[in-house]
């Protein structure tokens, strides 16, 4: 309702961590972060059916990052989970300009 443009999603508590994007009926690609657990990560892992994740879930510990390289004509937004050791375990880049409405 707001129009807003550039807006990603971030979210936790699921104790895994996976990467999802809704490009139907939004007005562009709607995409969502979960990144949990850097303390506990789950015991029992499923590989759930997500028919909009971008990839496999990620079950170990695991923190989230939001890059945004600003230099760029067209910013690029790259989504990141990482391990806890800081290697980076799936990442998602975007260009900001798929993350607007097209008029």
């Amino acid at each position: 309702k707001t129009g807003a443009n550039g807006v990603i999603f971030i979210s936790g508590d699921r104790h895994t961590a996976e990467i999802n994007c809704l490009d139907e009926g939004a007005p562009y690609p709607l995409y969502d972060i979960t990144s949990s657990s850097l303390n506990r990560p789950t015991t029992v892992f499923r590989n759930e059916i997500g028919r909009h994740r971008v990839g496999r879930m990620y079950p170990h510990e695991n923190f989230g990052m939001i890059h945004i390289d600003w230099t760029e004509a067209d910013p690029t937004i790259r989504m990141q989970v990482c391990a806890i050791d800081g290697k980076v375990v799936m990442q998602q880049r975007v260009p900001l300009s798929r993350l607007r409405t097209t008029p």
